[in-house]
């Protein structure tokens, strides 16, 4: 679903019909409405989608570049199209999270070069990581992140970031369990060492233990 879509208007709206709709939808999922916790917690997530979306098409320049995002489904084009559009994405994404230092939009762009190029761990990890930035897609990060371990399971970047999104989560146990998968991996992760010094626990300096080491090191 698009920003359009939760907006519940068409990509021609004029400025005025979108922030009416918007003020009508955030009085229909305001969370001071429900009564249960789960109704709460769904309108929450909900009211939160309806406000990113709106922050991005009232203002014309934002909105200039989300719909440079946007692509028809019937748009047919061949695998290396695929690739080199995937690519573009991706660096647009590069350029709002590290330039603009807009995530919301930066997501946006990881989400369309990750969905193009379904392989590309490294789509997924930045995906999982604009995503860990953002209150209400944490769930999302993690699975994403998950997906760019499982395409490239020798990376320990890709489970420390896991490991920060829980720990960022309030979730000890699960962060030192990645920590400790990250530092298997490679005992020098510096991502790694730093979310378990967060937690008060400092590793204690391993031995150099590759081959050529073990080879050089014999006396």
């Amino acid at each position: 679903m698009n920003y359009y879509d939760l907006l519940q208007v068409s990509k021609e709206a004029s400025q005025d019909e979108i922030a009416n709709s918007f003020r009508r939808l955030i009085k229909q999922y305001h969370p001071d409405r429900f009564s249960t916790q789960e109704e709460k917690s769904d309108a929450e997530k909900k009211f939160s989608e309806i406000t990113a979306a709106f922050n991005v098409l009232k203002d014309p320049d934002k909105r200039r570049t989300y719909n440079r995002t946007l692509n028809e489904d019937t748009d047919v084009i061949s695998h290396e199209d695929t690739k080199g559009q995937a690519l573009q994405y991706f660096k647009n994404g590069l350029y709002q999270l590290n330039t603009k230092e807009d995530v919301r939009m930066a997501e946006e762009f990881f989400r369309k070069a990750a969905h193009m190029d379904k392989d590309n761990a490294r789509y997924l990890y930045y995906l999982g990581l604009a995503q860990s930035r953002l209150p209400s897609k944490k769930r999302e990060a993690v699975a994403n992140l998950e997906k760019a371990s499982a395409l490239d399971p020798f990376s320990a970047l890709y489970r420390a970031a896991i490991g920060k999104v829980y720990l960022d989560s309030g979730m000890k146990t699960r962060a030192i369990k990645y920590f400790e998968k990250a530092l298997k991996l490679d005992d020098r992760c510096q991502e790694a060492l730093d979310g378990l010094a967060r937690l008060g626990i400092k590793r204690a300096e391993s031995k150099p233990s590759g081959f050529f080491s073990r080879l050089f090191g014999r006396k």
